[in-house]
């Protein structure tokens, strides 16, 4: 009798190989010859056959590679004896997929508050992370996280930043070019306004003004000199028709434009006059 295998296994498998086994329960009466596994892309392989070395009954295993990668796998386990060949049933697996491809990271349009990233598609990654810094923190919103892009607005004006992408799948990582970017200083930013206006001569008015990424202010126009980056003054505007404060701000970023407020003065009227002298 030809021996008898059953219960193939397939076990640490990879995208190129797996570990396969069986268990020759009866060498058949006669003494075995060879005991191995067998693998192919059809069902009952008998190609890609390769003895494990042991000539006993029993459980074995040994390594097999040269498998392509994410593909349904058959395979089997055989013993031999002076009578013939026995397999075993038929087993199946999925290999692993390749390692995710190489792929570029890049950044354009970065601003003072925000660091826009994108990357070219990794052929075979489930998904991307996201690191900036070293040690790496993970930017990703959420996983798998399949997108090509990602705009990272945690960052701080005039801040150097080192960012790395990470493709993934079952099989393992890949991770792209790391690049370094600096952020600009942001450009100031100037809110002016006066109130209330109109106005009567002699009334008063309160100027108010407020800035972002401003480290001076200097006024002009009606009023002058150096002026902190938010604040509030009261001004007594004159003469009529109208008086123009203006202001500009200063930061790292540069400069903003003149803002002028312009306050409407009414001049008081005139007393209507009666003749009271008679005739």
């Amino acid at each position: 009798l030809s021996p008898t295998v059953t219960s193939p296994t397939a076990i640490s498998i990879t995208s190129t190989g797996a570990t396969l086994g069986a268990n020759v329960t009866s060498d058949g009466g006669a003494a075995l010859t060879a005991r191995g596994t067998c693998w192919g892309l059809t069902i009952e392989p008998t190609t890609n056959c390769l003895a494990e070395g042991g000539l006993t009954t029993g459980i074995f295993t040994h390594a097999r590679t040269g498998m392509p990668s994410g593909t349904t796998i058959y395979y089997r386990g055989y013993a031999t004896n002076s009578v013939g060949t026995g397999y075993s049933a038929d087993g199946s697996f999925v290999s692993a997929p390749p390692l995710p491809g190489d792929f570029t990271l890049s950044s354009s349009g970065v601003s003072c508050n925000s660091v826009p990233l994108s990357w070219t598609a990794s052929s075979n990654a489930d998904g991307y992370r996201i690191f900036r810094e070293s040690p790496r923190v993970d930017l990703s919103p959420y996983q798998p996280y399949t997108a090509l892009n990602f705009t990272d607005t945690s960052v701080s004006q005039n801040t150097a930043y080192l960012y790395q992408i990470e493709a993934y799948n079952i099989t393992g990582t890949n991770r792209s070019n790391a690049i370094n970017v600096s952020t600009p200083f942001c450009p100031p930013t100037l809110t002016f306004s006066g109130s209330p206006n109109p106005i009567y001569q002699s009334q008063s008015t309160t100027l108010t003004w407020s800035t972002t990424y401003a480290t001076t202010c200097t006024a002009s126009g009606a009023w002058s000199g150096s002026k902190a980056v938010s604040g509030s003054e009261i001004v007594f505007p004159s003469p009529p028709p109208s008086v123009t404060y203006n202001l500009q701000c200063s930061g790292p970023g540069g400069t903003t434009p003149v803002q002028p407020v312009t306050i409407t003065v009414t001049p008081f009227a005139l007393p209507e006059w009666k003749e009271i002298i008679p005739r």
